[in-house]
């Protein structure tokens, strides 16, 4: 899942939408109107794997339009503090209209700030914002900064590329007013989609996302559970289903 946030500030007041794009190329009318606002500045990936061994991973930052932005990278822990784990390259640039940058994210902490025996997760931050334009906001104008957030998977040695059994491995309970999901896995896994007896869960308002071992309840009752999940590409896995246990 990608987050792209536009940002305009009006004099001193800063108002901020948040839209979220699904792998795999699902979106809502919202994302379409974040397109038409993105000034051309687009990612060349909806989420990162990091696999232990490697030197860096990659990821290219496009820019479409005419305008020219300066852009910022960075890398948040799941608290949304500056992460020590991992440090983008470079973490500022300027990017021209009708060209593009690659940005390397690299191993910058100790052995022990990294999961051995499960994914750990963070988050790339990619902040475009046109030179030279800010003041305008104190002088009653308007300026425009653009942020992409993706997740950034860090994966132990001896955990290939998950596949079907991986997604489909998702356990569902009856919890108080709803579902509980639960996955019993070494992945953190992010749903594409989720309905409950028919009834789609609002996944922008509902979490999206199981941590490995862990559960997330859905304020929503039913018997029968499908879903998809978001693949390492960022499309998706196919459909899934099972019966509500409990």
């Amino acid at each position: 899942m990608r987050t792209q946030r536009v940002v305009c500030c009006i004099s001193f007041f800063v108002i901020s939408v948040a839209f979220v794009f699904f792998g795999g190329g699902l979106f809502s009318p919202q994302s379409a109107r974040a397109s038409d606002l993105s000034g051309g500045i687009g990612l060349g990936a909806t989420r990162m794997i990091y696999r232990e061994g490697d030197t860096s991973a990659t990821l290219k930052v496009l820019n479409t339009g005419a305008t020219t932005w300066l852009t910022q990278v960075r890398v948040t822990d799941v608290t949304g503090n500056d992460s020590r784990a991992f440090a983008a390259f470079p973490p500022l640039f300027r990017l021209e209209g009708g060209s593009e940058n690659s940005v390397r994210v690299r191993l910058t902490g100790a052995p022990g700030d990294y999961p051995k025996q499960t994914e750990g997760v963070w988050y790339v931050h990619v902040l475009s914002i046109p030179p030279g334009r800010q003041p305008a906001a104190a002088k009653g104008g308007v300026s425009v900064s653009i942020e992409n957030v993706i997740k950034l998977f860090w994966r132990p040695d001896g955990m290939p590329e998950p596949g079907k059994a991986v997604f489909r491995d998702v356990l569902f309970t009856r919890a108080p007013g709803g579902v509980r999901a639960c996955n019993p896995g070494r992945y953190y896994l992010s749903f594409n989609h989720l309905r409950v007896d028919g009834h789609s869960v609002d996944l922008n308002a509902a979490p999206s996302m199981l941590a490995p071992g862990k559960c997330e309840d859905y304020k929503v009752k039913g018997e029968r559970v499908t879903w998809s999940m978001i693949n390492d590409s960022g499309g998706d896995s196919g459909e899934f289903s099972a019966d509500v246990s409990g």
